[in-house]
């Protein structure tokens, strides 16, 4: 049996929240989102099958007063046709694949619609930057002030990390970074990349690392640029944490 097959049978006037879980999208859960669009505030829709991932991602982003969403990393990624003509009024946005790699100049698009979200999380298998051309990051979440990343390869290059957030992000507060797998160099842990980006993250007050270094890099190595780090992030007053991802999985 169809149960999405006539929503007007599912009676549910004022829907504020929806997990859709293990479905195939079809056209009539389609209509179901569309039926209760006017008062749905909360949308789970991370694991899914669907080959309208485009009419997806329009339809939620035209969700009336949707403040809160976790979304598969995919339909985030979706090219976004120019018939969208509205923003969306998201606060706090999931997006999960962590087996996706994810599109930073395609992610960059999908902010120009989202000009309310307060919080970002992204998980992730890794990111993917194109060729570094002028103003490749045209649209800024100005109101963004939470970004939590969790990610299985972080970029061999730091600066591409941090040139996406302090161009796109440019007010946060607060920034979380973990990487599921050990760290192959010192580049995250640099002072003096750090220095560079905290200069332009003028309202940071929060920096969260969840990592570890591998076993070739010497100990003492790293303790000393987390101390440097650790000492510069005072002087700014910025509160500083280094979890070691072991004791973060207990």
């Amino acid at each position: 049996m169809n149960v999405f097959k006539n929503v007007n049978r599912l009676h549910f006037p004022c829907l504020k929240s929806l997990t859709l879980c293990r479905l195939y999208i079809s056209n009539d859960i389609l209509n179901l989102i569309n039926f209760h669009a006017l008062h749905l505030e909360y949308l789970n829709m991370t694991l899914f099958i669907s080959s309208k991932w485009t009419l997806l991602l329009k339809l939620i982003l035209s969700l009336p007063k949707l403040h809160t969403c976790y979304l598969n990393l995919g339909i985030s990624l979706c090219p976004i046709k120019s018939s969208i003509l509205s923003t969306s009024p998201i606060k706090h946005l999931t997006l999960l694949g962590s087996h996706q790699s994810c599109c930073m100049n395609r992610l960059g698009i999908l902010f120009y619609y989202l000009p309310y979200l307060h919080s970002l999380r992204i998980e992730c298998d890794r990111l993917k930057f194109n060729e570094i051309i002028q103003n490749q990051y045209p649209n800024k979440l100005l109101s963004l002030s939470i970004f939590s990343l969790q990610i299985n390869h972080l970029p061999e290059l730091f600066i591409d990390l941090i040139d996406f957030i302090t161009t796109t992000m440019p007010h946060i507060e607060k920034l979380k970074i973990k990487c599921c797998t050990p760290l192959k160099n010192l580049v995250y842990v640099n002072i003096y990349q750090w220095i560079k980006a905290i200069n332009l993250l003028i309202h940071l007050k929060k920096l969260i690392l969840i990592i570890i270094p591998e076993k070739t890099i010497k100990e003492k190595s790293w303790n000393r640029r987390i101390e440097q780090l650790m000492q510069f992030t005072n002087m700014r007053h910025i509160t500083l944490e280094i979890i070691p991802l072991t004791e973060h999985k207990k």
